[in-house]
């Protein structure tokens, strides 16, 4: 044991021995404000010292830190900066874009780039950090090319929609409503070829509308191969499944493409009518004739806008006032009441107040202030085209009887505005 402790204090004080050189060791280092520091260790030594040492190689006895460095920060690389808010793309940078260019198109062997970015591609005869050549003649860069796009850009989200009918037999119904003409949208996509049809949705119709068919590619039984545009146009038919759609239609926009490439598509058809839109069309004239002859008696008899306002100037305030009798005795415990009439001369309204004198001693309102009917059994309330006569002042004579709502008033006297 004394003889193993001894040699571990001599391969200790090696070690110790070896440190001591390493660190004595001189290294030159430039300082941040510029000068030369020769004092400062060189600690990336150590490990070639502990190896000589051959001390185990385990976490802690290996050192490869170089603390002269100005910068001792490692972090991961990214490929984005930032300019004016917005992360850009580092190998697209505006400054390296002929760089891109011009490595792109070269035909030999490079590397990549760490002076601009992972992504940027060098080559062999250039370094990292030089500028490439800016001459055309040496450099052909994609960038001063015209730019192509490929077909599917252009025919992306292009659709060219035609309007089509189909019949449809209802078995289950019976009458005129069994047959039903279906009228729908068929879109055809350029880009795939596929075709898709949707039928608008109708409030209560009781029928499956919406999406008929799916977008997909859809056979011509006739040649066993897919429709095409040129399969499409105006007045043509398509099977689809059993079914015929027949093509009456197209917008705008379709016509328009077909004329670019000198086609022109026929006139529109009209679709056919089933037996439920004829009878719904028969009844919606009546009820719209209905209605336009209702608004027009209305006008007929409403005054026109400068009369009425001639006649407010002239008459408002201005109140005809007769005095009548109606003799109610032949009723049990009937009585004579003596009434007032007032007519106002700017809308031809007639109220009635019983006076004093009468049964029941006091001014009470006999009738509110309205147009009175000649004939009050037959009024026109539905609007139906009966005449309805009211009563005018041609009517209110001293020494007649005039009858409200079957009432009969006898008039006996006025005031002297009336009768001037």
């Amino acid at each position: 044991r004394e003889e193993e402790g001894g040699e571990g204090e001599v391969h200790q004080k090696e070690i110790h021995r070896s440190v001591e050189m390493a660190s004595r060791a001189p290294v030159r280092h430039q300082s941040q404000s510029g000068t030369l520091n020769n004092s400062m260790p060189a600690f990336s030594n150590l490990s070639a010292a502990a190896a000589a040492a051959q001390v185990p190689f385990q976490p802690g006895t290996t050192l490869n830190f170089n603390f002269a460095q100005k910068n001792m920060k490692f972090p991961r690389s990214t490929t984005l900066d930032f300019h004016n808010g917005s992360a850009i793309d580092r190998s697209r940078a505006p400054s390296q874009k002929r760089e891109l260019g011009a490595s792109r198109h070269t035909s030999q062997g490079g590397a990549w780039s760490a002076h601009s970015g992972p992504r940027s591609w060098t080559a062999p005869n250039t370094f990292a950090g030089a500028k490439p050549p800016t001459t055309k003649s040496s450099v052909a860069s994609y960038l001063d090319q015209p730019k192509t796009l490929p077909a599917f850009v252009h025919l992306d989200k292009v659709a060219l929609r035609f309007k089509c009918w189909f019949k449809d037999d209802l078995a289950l119904l019976t009458g005129p409503d069994r047959l039903i003409i279906h009228k729908v949208v068929l879109t055809y996509y350029l880009i795939d070829d596929t075709i898709s049809v949707m039928e608008p949705r109708q409030e209560n119709s009781g029928l499956n509308q919406g999406c008929l068919l799916r977008r997909q590619n859809l056979v011509d039984p006739a040649t066993g191969e897919n429709y095409t545009w040129r399969d499409l146009s105006v007045g043509k038919d398509i099977e689809v499944r059993g079914q015929t759609y027949h093509i009456v239609d197209c917008d705008h926009y379709t016509r328009n493409w077909y004329a670019e490439q000198g086609l022109q598509l026929p006139a529109p058809l009209q679709p056919p009518l089933d037996p439920y839109e004829i009878r719904e069309l028969q009844e919606r004239k009546k009820r719209n004739d209905y209605e336009m002859a209702k608004q027009r008696r209305v006008q007929a008899e409403m005054m026109h806008t400068e009369e009425v306002k001639h006649r407010f100037l002239t008459y408002d305030r201005k109140v005809l006032r007769f005095y009548g009798v109606w003799d109610d005795r032949h009723h049990i415990f009937g009585q004579r009441h003596y009434v007032t009439i007032r007519f106002y001369l700017f809308d031809f309204t007639i109220d009635m107040q019983e006076r004093e004198g009468s049964p029941s001693g006091q001014k009470t309102r006999f009738l509110v202030r309205q147009r009175i009917p000649r004939d009050f059994r037959n009024l026109d309330d539905m609007k139906l085209g009966a005449d309805e006569g009211f009563l005018g002042l041609e009517d209110l004579v001293i020494g007649s009887v005039v009858p409200i709502f079957g009432k009969r008033i006898f008039v006996y006297d006025c005031d002297d505005f009336t009768r001037r």
